[in-house]
C-alpha cells in the first residue's frame, strides 16, 4: 500500500526538491490542487507545475513527478542539490 502524505509534508518535499533554488509551493483554496514554481537566481520562473491531489498525496507518485521536474530544470544548465524523499 502506498503511503499517503499530508498536504503540508508534500509541500515541504516539493520545496526541498529544487534546492538551492527558491521554490514556492501552495495549495489552492479547496486544497485539491498544489501549484509550484521554481525560480532562478534572477528571480525568473524556470519551471512551474500544477498537481492534483492524487499526484501529491502518494509518496511514490510525488517522487516520480518531482524526479522528472528536476530533470527538466537541470536541462536548463543548472545544478540542483542531491535529493530524495
Amino acid at each position: 500500500m502506498a503511503e499517503r502524505l499530508s498536504q503540508e509534508y508534500a509541500l515541504e518535499i516539493i520545496r526541498a526538491a529544487f534546492e538551492p533554488f527558491r521554490c514556492e509551493a501552495a495549495l489552492d483554496d479547496a486544497g485539491t490542487l498544489v501549484g509550484f514554481r521554481v525560480f532562478n537566481s534572477l528571480d525568473e520562473t524556470m519551471f512551474s507545475c500544477q498537481l492534483d491531489g492524487k499526484q501529491f498525496s502518494s509518496r511514490d507518485r510525488l517522487r516520480s513527478i518531482l524526479s522528472i521536474a528536476r530533470e527538466t530544470v537541470e536541462r536548463q544548465g543548472v545544478r540542483l542539490y542531491a535529493w530524495s524523499i
